[in-house]
């Protein structure tokens, strides 16, 4: 059997020229795909979605959890972002010796 590695061809107008080929003869096992078997199993369906009163109470939860008014949820980098913008330059070797 011959495999091709590559084929260049170029269109004409008289259809298709075959400028390079390269090729080597092959005796070996092949694998035949012939189909059969059974298909892939569906994907589950989407979960539903979550009721008004749900998405209302897990805000509330939310927010009491995270301290109240979205002003107040700055998280981690939300707090150092004022020392950085405000210039803060670092700690002094008296600051760290009390």
């Amino acid at each position: 059997m011959k495999v091709y590695t590559s084929i260049q061809y170029q269109m004409t107008e008289g259809g298709l020229l075959e400028l390079s080929a390269d090729s080597f003869d092959y005796n070996g096992p092949v694998s035949e795909a012939k189909g059969g078997g059974s298909p892939p199993p569906q994907p589950p369906p989407p979960p539903p979605e979550p009721k008004k009163e749900e998405v209302v109470a897990a805000r509330k939860q939310a927010e009491e959890t995270m301290g109240g008014s979205k002003s107040r949820r700055r998280g981690r980098m939300g707090s150092l972002s004022s020392l950085l913008t405000a210039g803060y330059k670092g700690f002094k070797d008296e600051d760290m010796l009390g």
